[in-house]
């Protein structure tokens, strides 16, 4: 299964990130710069958290790279004055059939939301190639890496729940914040 919803807070992103950069050969980028940079990085789970501390948006939404699914990604440069944003140019993001998502999410007042993970597959690549000719073609992605590296993030994170609601594990601190009285949101 290429997707996990999962809730997750404090500790659980620095456990996450530090496994996939063990475990996987997976890098680690944020989904979207800020205007005018280039996107970041994360070559470790400190310098994500090092993130929160400068006041960056948190948690990051990000982006895994399986380098052994192909040596190569794409960053896209997006005009965003074209949005109207003030003093705001440019953005960039990573680009690549195979890139898997991990949306971490944190809690929004006193409500939780799932965290997730996902990636395409092969047959989806095929289908949605016409719209976005810029890129290499899906099959030069190799799916069964993608979703080996995906299926084992996945297991990671499952191993780590202390408690599931419904199908959805929950992770150490996603369970202190509801012991503590936060409410958890089903989306």
């Amino acid at each position: 299964m290429p997707n996990c919803d999962f809730y997750a807070a404090g500790d659980d992103f620095h456990l996450i990130v530090d496994f996939v950069l063990r475990e996987t050969s997976c890098r680690v980028f944020e989904l979207t710069s800020r205007p005018n940079t280039r996107v970041r990085e994360f070559r470790s789970a400190d310098a994500l958290v090092s993130i929160r501390r400068a006041g960056a948006p948190w948690p990051p939404l990000l982006v895994l790279w399986p380098v052994s699914a192909n040596p190569n990604v794409r960053f896209r440069r997006v005009n965003v004055a074209a949005q109207g944003r003030r003093r705001a140019w440019w953005r960039e993001e990573p680009e690549g059939w195979g890139l898997i998502q991990l949306y971490l999410v944190g809690p929004r007042g006193r409500s939780l939301s799932p965290s997730h993970t996902n990636h395409n597959t092969a047959e989806r690549a095929a289908r949605w190639r016409s719209t976005y000719p810029d890129l290499d073609a899906p099959s030069s992605w190799d799916f069964g890496a993608v979703t080996r590296e995906s299926s084992r993030l996945n297991r990671f994170i499952r191993s780590q729940a202390v408690l599931k609601y419904g199908s959805r594990p929950v992770l150490p601190g996603a369970a202190a914040l509801f012991e503590a009285g936060v409410e958890r949101s089903l989306n």
